[in-house]
């Protein structure tokens, strides 16, 4: 199964990335590698990682304070929502589970 990254969750990645790639050179490529290795585990065991609310799921992206938030849809797939950083304000991700 391969994973899908909402249109916000693109955003959110490609922001992340260019602020790493501002503090360290290469360190936003690496980031990027971190979360697409994250959405390949996520995809392989859906279930397997902890629900924040009674449908999102929480995979947190080590070494980095970063979070994808996802869901499983009604087809079985995933859809990553958040590439959430972990020291931002928890209400901006609760409107984004609203809106799926």
């Amino acid at each position: 199964m391969t994973p899908v990254f909402s249109t916000e969750a693109r955003e959110d990645l490609i922001a992340a990335v260019r602020y790493y790639d501002t503090r360290q050179l290469g360190l936003g490529e690496r980031f990027e590698a971190e979360v697409y290795d994250a959405a390949r585990r996520i995809a392989a065991a859906p279930e397997s990682w902890p629900r924040i609310d009674t449908d999102a799921r929480f995979y947190r992206v080590d070494p980095f304070p970063y979070a994808l938030i996802y869901f499983i849809d009604e087809t079985s797939r995933v859809v990553i929502v958040a590439v959430f950083e972990l020291h931002q304000d928890p209400d901006k991700l609760a409107k984004r589970l609203t809106d799926f």
